[in-house]
């Protein structure tokens, strides 16, 4: 899988490698393991928010530039 691929990808391949190791891993370094992933995943959700913010910003500073111009024009 390369590594550059789409977020629910990596986090379906993590949680199937985790989930077909649970027995050789060991129940504490899994669960620590499941729980990292967890956090991973919020922080994920969280950055993907504030993204999705900045690009609504950036549109709406967008259109007060076009309107500047149009009302200079």
């Amino acid at each position: 899988m390369p590594l550059r691929a789409s977020k629910s990808d990596l986090l379906n391949r993590l949680e199937t490698t985790l989930d077909e190791n649970e027995e050789y891993i060991g129940s504490t370094v899994w669960k620590a393991l499941e729980e990292a992933f967890e956090r991973v995943d919020d922080e994920a959700d969280e950055l993907e928010r504030e993204f999705e913010a900045a690009q609504e910003r950036i549109e709406e500073l967008e259109s007060a530039l076009e309107a500047l111009k149009y009302a200079g024009s």
